[in-house]
């Protein structure tokens, strides 16, 4: 396991806005928007009309974007910081 995966896999759950800026969507008003004029509808309703393998993928994706930005941190406050291989468990 590396300090990526297991950055990741103690991150926060995914907020709203994450999810749905990773979706490569706007979260504005309690309406998940594809453009300034297309709504999609309320985040449940769209969260619930797509498949669950895209839902985790999406999960997934903000929780390793977490994870990349608190070790690019790490490595910048943290000289002796090393991220080379995986840890020891």
């Amino acid at each position: 396991m590396t300090h990526r995966d297991y950055a990741a896999i103690h991150a926060d759950q995914p907020g709203i806005a994450e999810i749905v800026s990773m979706a490569g969507f706007t979260y504005l008003s309690g309406q998940v928007w594809s453009d300034e004029q297309t709504s999609l509808g309320p985040f449940d309703s769209w969260w619930r009309s797509i498949a669950n393998s895209e839902r985790f993928m999406l999960s997934a994706r903000v929780r390793y974007a977490m994870a990349d930005a608190l070790l690019a941190v790490k490595a910048e406050t943290d000289p002796k910081f090393n991220d080379d291989g995986d840890l020891p468990f």
